[in-house]
């Protein structure tokens, strides 16, 4: 059988452990609660010589059987056992972790639950009197009113179950309330991320019966009634319609203004996670604008960004890594508009962010562009043939270098060449993402003219009808081949 552990569950999982993650799992492995009575606590510190990437070719199972069985032969079954027990601890340890996330508030509400069910009423009265007022008194997030409307409800099920009737009418409806809230919440973080991902979606969502449902909700009317009656929800609420709206029209710049100014008023009200998740929209949708041509939101949205990355603010995967998308964005960002310098520092500090299995290519990806940057061309193309990272943007991101790096070094024989692998690329791609694909397709089309008139050397005028063509088109690099067009003239 295969000795190495690469592909082990075990390794897979416990490569997206935090360090500190590491130390906590440590104590969980070692409690007897969780372990059944047997001690895993030796492998896992033989492991933890390995973490975070686990790459190196010493770890195989003979050493790992060796360590734990001194002096005994060899048995695979035997360690194959212990690991496969020691993955369901660590997969239980996932979910212990994942609960002690959970929103404060929602502890309380379980607190109250198990209080109740038991029949311990005093407990579960003082209980409920010393949460309710720190429930609201510290800085909201996302769950706040999922949270608030399971508390409230769980308080009435208490008021019901030991016979206090007369005070069932406030929690309940106030759980109403906050049904409503949180459903507002819900909806519409659960849209704007649909339309802000839809690079990476096949289906046709505008004209699916979910976005037909959603057309029959009159948010704005609900806004409207909630600005009126209820102060503190409204302006959380109202930066996430905003939101929605900017995303959804995203031709509308003054959603976008109106959005910016509503969320930067309420920032310092917000807890640390729902900070970032608000901060890092603002920066997609000027990315999103950006896209379509709004040259303007460029510097807007690079300012954005900038405040995320040296505040730590930047959303993160479950396992703490950055995400892979906001790594991309924010390097495009920088490159595109000059910041080189503050690019290449980005890239060297954040990339070890990275998610360990992935980082290499993150790391050939970063330098590709930052070589390609520099005029550094023959770097450039080293390291983009080194990147294989299997999402459609990436992939059109390191098309689109390569070409660009061929046409600066005169090498048009291997461009053409390139641009028809470009090419057959994104006619391959089952995106659904038409507009993506057709401005890199426009990208190809323009650039193999440009090629076209050097070659055969022909007249200014061409290149100059070509240039107005290019102006008015939704192009990839429409900024490049314009500047590359002035310099042919």
């Amino acid at each position: 059988m295969e000795n190495t552990l690469r592909n082990n569950p075990l390794i897979r999982l416990l490569k997206t452990l935090s360090k500190e993650e590491w130390q906590d799992f440590e104590k969980f492995v070692a409690s007897p609660y969780h372990n059944n009575g047997r001690n895993f606590l030796r492998l896992v510190k033989i492991l933890r010589k390995f973490h975070p990437d686990f790459e190196s070719p010493k770890l195989t199972k003979q050493l790992l059987y060796n360590e734990l069985c001194v002096g005994k032969d060899y048995k695979e079954s035997v360690l194959n056992s212990s690991l496969s027990r020691l993955c369901t601890i660590a997969e239980d340890y996932l979910l212990y972790s994942e609960f002690r996330k959970n929103d404060y508030r929602f502890i309380e509400c379980l607190k109250l639950k198990a209080l109740s069910q038991r029949g311990l009423e005093v407990k579960a009265v003082k209980h409920i009197r010393n949460s309710v007022d720190s429930l609201r008194m510290n800085k909201l997030n996302e769950e706040y009113f999922h949270s608030m409307k399971m508390f409230r409800k769980e308080e009435s099920m208490f008021n019901h179950s030991s016979n206090q009737r007369s005070r069932l009418y406030k929690p309940l409806s106030e759980s109403i309330r906050f049904i409503v809230y949180s459903f507002i919440v819900e909806i519409l973080s659960c849209d704007s991320t649909i339309m802000a991902q839809k690079n990476f979606w096949h289906e046709d969502y505008s004209n699916s019966y979910t976005k037909k449902l959603l057309s029959h909700i009159d948010f704005r009317g609900l806004l409207e009634l909630i600005r009126s009656n209820d102060k503190q929800a409204f302006p959380v609420l109202n930066v996430l319609y905003l939101m929605n709206k900017s995303i959804c029209e995203i031709d509308n710049d003054e959603y976008y203004f109106d959005v910016k100014k509503n969320a930067y008023e309420i920032l310092d009200t917000l807890d640390q996670d729902f900070r970032k998740g608000v901060l890092s929209l603002l920066s997609l949708i000027c990315t999103m604008k950006l896209v379509i041509g709004k040259k303007q939101f460029g510097a807007e949205g690079f300012q954005i960004r900038k405040k995320v990355i040296e505040e730590n603010l930047y959303p993160v995967t479950h396992s703490n890594y950055m995400r892979p998308s906001e790594f991309r964005s924010t390097l495009l960002e920088a490159v595109n508009l000059s910041e080189i310098k503050w690019a290449e520092k980005f890239a060297g500090k954040f990339v070890e962010k990275i998610q360990p299995d992935i980082r290499e290519e993150f790391i050939h990806y970063s330098k590709a562009i930052i070589a390609y940057e520099k005029k550094q061309y023959s770097a450039a193309i080293d390291y983009a043939v080194r990147v294989n990272i299997n999402q459609i943007m990436f992939k059109l991101d390191i098309k689109n270098f390569i070409a660009k790096t061929y046409f600066e070094t005169k090498s048009y024989e291997p461009l053409i060449s390139h641009l028809n692998s470009y090419y057959q690329l994104i006619k391959n791609s089952n995106s659904k993402n038409h507009e993506l694909l057709n401005r890199h397709l426009n990208l190809i089309k323009y650039l193999r003219k440009i090629v076209n008139i050097v070659l055969s050397d022909k007249r200014k005028e061409d290149l100059l009808f070509l240039k107005s063509k290019i102006e008015a088109d939704n192009v990839t690099a429409k900024k490049w081949l314009l500047e590359k067009i002035r310099e042919l003239t």
